[in-house]
């Protein structure tokens, strides 16, 4: 996705993957994350790149994130041969390392799919008052509200369910509810199922020259057209 990846520099050579992810989740939730590190070694390279679902996420992380412990970084939209170039080196690292350090990883990918991002969240909404309004639609296993450096609150939460099926429960029933004043709004990351299905049912119109044909006319057609021509033209 063009324009949601961002590449981030100077880091220090102490800087690991967890670090990085920690701290741009506190803007958004962060799809993707990784620092690039020295070959056979455990050595930031000095940069890495991380990926948001929601281009709104992006920008609020070039503005706010100007620091990674306590030290000066940069923080630019990344380019896409540097993207490439970047995820080539991570599978040639990664396939040194053995088996079992890669499953964790695709286990936290999973359990994103279940998680809900709930924005326009009042200030006066607690982590214990989320846990309990979602509850009733299935097991919630994390509640988190991001804050700023200074304790206040970023006015979006992650409510992480157990599994797809609550979550999406939850994301019909409360989305645009009124809480504390407040009508939230719920929308899982975007690429984990959050576009609108069809109606079960329902089919879209045809489109000109595709028009449902007969029985009868399609036997006709199967004894005049000859082998290998489509019955429509597609021009």
């Amino acid at each position: 996705m063009a324009g949601l990846t961002l590449f981030v520099g100077r880091l220090p050579p102490s800087a690991r993957s967890e670090q990085l992810e920690e701290l741009f989740s506190q803007v958004g939730p962060v799809k993707q994350c990784f620092v690039v590190t020295e070959k056979g070694s455990k050595a930031c390279r000095g940069f890495g790149y991380v990926t948001f679902s929601m281009l709104e996420d992006v920008q609020r992380a070039l503005k706010e994130i100007t620091t990674f412990e306590g030290c000066k970084i940069t923080v630019t939209v990344a380019k896409k041969k540097l993207r490439n170039k970047s995820k080539e080196k991570g599978k040639t690292e990664n396939s040194k390392s053995p088996k079992k350090e890669l499953q964790p990883k695709k286990a936290k990918v999973a359990d994103k799919k279940a998680r809900l991002i709930i924005r326009n969240l009042s200030f006066k909404c607690s982590e214990d008052d989320l846990k309990t309004v979602f509850a009733q639609f299935g097991a919630v296993l994390e509640v988190n509200i991001p804050r700023k450096p200074d304790g206040k609150m970023r006015g979006f939460a992650f409510v992480q369910f157990k599994n797809l099926l609550e979550a999406g429960k939850a994301l019909k029933s409360m989305n645009m509810k009124e809480i504390k004043e407040h009508k939230l709004q719920a929308h899982r990351p975007s690429g984990h199922g959050s576009r609108a299905q069809p109606l079960r049912g329902m089919r879209d119109p045809p489109r000109p020259g595709h028009e449902p044909v007969s029985a009868a006319s399609a036997s006709r057609l199967s004894s005049t057209t000859p082998p290998g021509k489509p019955y429509f033209s597609t021009s």
